[in-house]
């Protein structure tokens, strides 16, 4: 590696953001730079709400090998050592403080303060390859401050054999002893990590990672607006493979346990445009009506159970993507994004009755309820919380 390409590689994509620690030659160590280089990563990460998510790995065979032993033996003082100390702690806490989720993608050996980094991390996702340890000890040091997060990861007697030994541990016995979340090989570690239920493979790593769920609630979507004219076969493909058959893959997987558990919830988050489809939008319409026919089909195969399948029909709902896109059209048309919103319901849906986007929690609330025991008598049903848009009473 040319030590000449960024330290670290910063990516973003549909609200993921990717910190690849990127020294492969020398097993992604913790330098004073890289250190430097994360933390000005992560202070960014935390003020930009277009970022969701956090995918933190290394690049090579190693996710992170700890701190970098050669560059502290070249600068014995003890000044030099308690300020990278300082800044690293730093860091690990910026990630604990982050306010968006950091997964861990262990690629390969994770040992000392990269063990640090991976118990830090709110999730991981660990490669068949990886290797863990705390091996300080064997170098003459005690990981002392690795000890902190391990601890809080794995049971105690546990912990203290690996920092007094030094002995490593496989990805297996991490994810057996809750260091780890999930174990996927490595052609399979990008699947496990995304979970991407818009493919037959992410939701195989969704069901091998987590085999059973009492609760399972399919929101897995994509929307825009476009032409009908200018859909093509491929997008028309897409849409229902994620909203369609993310939904269909999962409950094919769950639903079972929950009849030989004789207890469990399975929801669909249509859409009121599902039964009111949007002409410009006919694409997500089709996959919203969709769910509608698989939710009510699956609740058939439920009956005399104690489980139950419903869907749930949100309207215009403020989320992020609406967000940004309301904000452009009003920056594009020279208006306020209030007059931009409230064009929305006289102008798109005018039988709204609550004449406003709902917030999020709104459409949660009754999901939460479709999820709960007190909606044991609630099955096959198609619930509202569109705002009156749908003018029907039933």
């Amino acid at each position: 590696m040319n030590d000449t390409s960024p330290e670290l590689i910063e990516a973003a994509a549909a609200g993921v953001a990717t910190l690849t620690l990127n020294r492969p030659d020398r097993l992604n160590p913790l330098s004073g730079s890289m250190i430097a280089a994360l933390q000005g990563a992560l202070d960014r990460i935390a003020k930009d709400p277009s970022v969701r998510v956090v995918v933190l790995t290394g690049a090579g065979r190693a996710f992170c090998a700890g701190h970098d032993l050669k560059e502290m033996h070249a600068h014995r003082d003890q000044a030099f050592q308690e300020a990278l100390f300082e800044r690293c702690s730093r860091m690990m806490l910026s990630i604990v403080g982050l306010p968006q989720p950091v997964v861990a993608r262990v690629n390969g050996l994770a040992t000392a303060a990269g063990c640090q980094l991976l118990a830090t991390c709110d999730l991981a996702v660990a490669s068949t390859e990886a290797r863990i340890a705390v091996n300080g000890i064997d170098h003459g040091l005690f990981c002392s401050t690795p000890s902190v997060p391990l601890s809080r990861n794995v049971a105690r007697k546990q912990a203290f054999e690996m920092l007094f030994t030094g002995g490593f541990i496989d990805a297996e016995t991490a994810r057996a002893r809750g260091l780890v979340n999930r174990v996927a090989p490595p052609e399979a570690l990008d699947a496990a990590v995304a979970g991407d239920v818009a493919t037959a493979a992410g939701c195989d790593a969704v069901a091998a990672a987590h085999a059973q769920a009492d609760i399972l609630v399919n929101n897995a979507g994509i929307y825009a607006a476009a032409p009908f004219g200018d859909i093509a076969d491929a997008e028309w493909d897409a849409y229902f493979q994620t909203n369609v058959m993310s939904g269909v893959r999962l409950s094919r997987h769950y639903l079972p346990g929950m009849m030989e558990r004789d207890w469990g919830r399975v929801v669909f988050v249509s859409s009121e445009s599902g039964v009111f489809i949007p002409p410009d939008m006919i694409h997500y319409g089709f996959s919203k009506a969709a769910q509608l026919a698989v939710s009510r089909g699956l609740a058939e195969t439920t009956a005399g159970s104690g489980v139950t399948v419903n869907s749930v029909l949100p309207g215009p709902t403020w989320v992020e993507t609406n967000a940004a896109r309301v904000a452009q059209r009003a920056a594009d048309e020279g208006r306020t994004v209030e007059e931009a919103k409230a064009d929305v319901f006289e102008r798109r849906r005018p039988s709204s009755l609550l004449r406003r986007y709902a917030e999020p929690e709104e459409v949660a609330n009754l999901v939460c309820y479709v999820c709960s025991p007190a909606s044991s008598a609630t099955n096959g049903a198609a619930l509202r919380v569109d705002g009156g848009i749908v003018k029907t009473y039933i």
